[in-house]
């Protein structure tokens, strides 16, 4: 492994990364993560030289490193790379003890699979004319294809093969040489991923954290110990989404929430390894559908499920690389939402099924957006992401006159007499994150702000998330051809399931489940051909049937219902005419159609129905061009 056989290329190809070449450490105190590695590597050298092979040898160096980190009082979270790399280096040591063609087995590993398909096709052509071939030649086609060996690998790579009388091996023998090599390289990886991986899984487990923490250990080892065997992102995150789903079997855990937790973790980790390659938007979203579908399968999950998960990861993908390139919250919800309502379509998912998949990757994405937008504490920003209002005012209420000081264990404890379960190591994290030892205490009120201060930022992504998942799947919802009534019920749970993943109070995730049905349900009338009339009074029943559905404060109904189906008798009535129709009747047809609306609707007082017909008014004078409406003289010669 430390052989100096550099790929240096014009063309795209994997190089050898950093971590592998041979470092002399420091003059100074050594550091803490070389003490773990070195203790790794020795570990695996023990087995390999005790006769284990390379899934030992892989597994013995990542239970070393694992114990060694606990002497060391080094976090599990911090390990993925350095677990990853000894594996690895222990499960080639394995493979290199007995193997003949050790240079090209190296040669192989550094190879692209473009790179491999163009030394294949040179096998073809070589056909008509003579199969062997000297160095000067193999490296000129090496150098054709945009590959550069170093000189010295050369001599080594014909020793390896049997030469004729004048010096040259068979070019076909070569390739096919690569070829295992790249196999035997492959299987090395696989062994190396999952004994990193499930390693340091398990024992994220078995010190207290939680599955979805324990699941990103798993992945994130794994796929450090695939990349090094040069691994498509796609392949080496669905690797550690498969590490992360034996903890199902392994530790009696129950499988869907591990499949959930396994697939979120292989997504997220294919999409960082993703946009590390360069790839774009829509490929990023792709490799994080299929690492967290090849997680989904490994944990067992039905088809539905696979597809449900593989859309959720695409989406969070998509959206999240939106937000980190500076978009709104609005703005990457919609890239999330739309781009988890395309793999769930590709999958065969009906638009009720994509809803909470699409939901989730919308308010994913709104939050991450929202943080970028500036927040001085993200660990923070992430425990506060998974509480809702009412763990928050319950974290408050606990740390009612006591001490503002407090240390790591004292603000565990805050945190689980609000039932809210969290790891001490996260907490001291916290401690860093804030300028303070762990060993000292921090102010629990400047800890508080910083929560305080993150749940706003979350509440407010929050509605633009739901706003973005009703639109999107009511559109779906129509276009698969559902009725007004059942797009506006699509609309109003893909919106509901945003606003509680964002951790929305009952009241505002009711109201915005009521616009996004209302907003669904006239969309699709208006697509429909509806009379504005038509398109009013069904926009406001899907509102009234969702606002039942979520409990909403019967009080709060006119206010909520009036601006929903007002709104979509303006905009029935700024298309009609804009399709032709006289569009100096557009004010009078919009007040006119959400006050019969608003008649049928039953509940309306006098008041009530002139209100709407104001906001009718304005909602089609916002659709309009100003010259074909008029001046506001009009505008309210219309409404009287």
């Amino acid at each position: 492994l430390k052989r100096a056989l550099v790929l240096s290329a014009t063309g795209r190809h994997r190089e050898r990364p950093a971590a592998m070449a041979s470092e002399e450490p420091d003059a100074g105190e050594p550091d803490v993560h070389s003490l773990i590695a070195a203790a790794g590597d020795a570990a695996g050298i023990a087995e390999v030289q005790a006769g284990g092979g390379q899934v030992a040898a892989a597994e013995a160096a990542a239970r070393a490193v694992v114990k060694a980190a606990e002497e060391h009082g080094v976090l599990l979270a911090e390990l993925h790379e350095v677990i990853g790399l000894s594996a690895a280096r222990s499960a080639m040591q394995a493979v290199s003890v007995e193997d003949p063609t050790l240079t090209i087995s190296e040669i192989a590993r550094c190879l692209s699979p473009d790179s491999m398909a163009q030394l294949k096709g040179e096998t073809l052509r070589r056909t008509d004319r003579s199969d062997r071939i000297t160095p000067n030649e193999l490296k000129k086609i090496f150098r054709q294809i945009g590959l550069d060996l170093n000189d010295d690998a050369w001599p080594q790579v014909f020793q390896e093969l049997e030469r004729d009388s004048t010096g040259r091996i068979s070019y076909t023998e070569f390739v096919d040489a690569l070829e295992r090599a790249e196999e035997e390289c492959r299987q090395c990886g696989i062994a190396a991923a999952m004994a990193a991986g499930t390693t340091l899984g398990q024992s994220a487990l078995q010190a207290g954290h939680g599955l979805r923490e324990a699941a990103d250990c798993a992945a994130g080892a794994a796929l450090r110990a695939a990349a090094e065997f040069g691994m498509v992102p796609a392949d080496a995150a669905a690797l550690g989404g498969r590490a992360a789903s034996k903890l199902a079997s392994e530790q009696s855990l129950d499988r869907v929430q591990v499949a959930d937790a396994a697939a979120e973790a292989a997504g997220i980790h294919a999409m960082r390894a993703a946009v590390e390659a360069d790839l774009t938007l829509e490929q990023v979203a792709d490799e994080a559908a299929i690492a967290a579908s090849a997680a989904a399968e490994e944990a067992g999950s039905t088809a539905q499920h696979v597809a449900e998960v593989s859309a959720r990861a695409a989406g969070v993908a998509a959206g999240e690389l939106a937000a980190e390139a500076g978009n709104t919250a609005m703005k990457s919800a919609e890239i999330a939402a739309k781009a988890a309502t395309k793999s769930a379509a590709a999958s065969g998912l009906p638009p009720y099924q994509a809803v909470e998949p699409t939901a989730t990757a919308a308010a994913r994405s709104a939050t991450r957006a929202a943080l970028n937008g500036g927040h001085p504490y993200l660990i923070v920003a992430e425990i506060t992401r998974q509480l809702n209002s009412q763990l928050v005012e319950n974290l408050k209420e606990v740390h009612q006159n006591q001490p503002d000081r407090v240390a790591v264990g004292e603000l565990k404890d805050l945190f689980s007499q609000a039932n809210i379960d969290i790891h001490e190591d996260t907490l001291r994290q916290v401690f860093e994150e804030m300028g303070v030892d762990p060993k000292e205490q921090v102010s629990f009120n400047s800890f508080f702000q910083a929560v305080e201060k993150s749940h706003g930022i979350f509440i407010e992504a929050g509605k633009a998330a739901a706003s973005i998942a009703g639109r999107v799947m009511g559109q779906n919802a129509a276009v698969a051809g559902d009725d007004p009534e059942q797009a506006g019920e699509v609309a109003a749970s893909a919106a509901q399931s945003a606003a509680r993943s964002s951790g929305l109070s009952d009241e505002q995730t009711a109201e915005v489940a009521v616009t996004a049905a209302g907003h669904a349900a006239g969309s699709a009338a208006i697509a429909a051909g509806g009379a504005p009339e038509y398109v009013a009074y069904v926009a406001g029943q899907a509102a009234i049937n969702a606002a039942t559905t979520a409990g909403l404060n019967t009080q709060l109904l006119p206010q909520v219902i009036i601006p929903v189906f007002a709104r979509a008798a303006g905009r029935a009535a700024a298309q009609r005419s804009a399709n032709g129709r006289d569009s100096t009747k557009a004010l009078e047809v919009a007040a006119k159609a959400a006050s019969e609306a608003g008649e049928k609707l039953a509940f309306m007082t006098p008041e009530h129905l002139a209100e709407a017909a104001e906001a009718a008014v304005v909602e089609a004078e916002d659709d309009e061009p100003r010259s074909a409406i008029g001046t506001p003289e009009s505008v309210k010669q219309c409404l009287v």
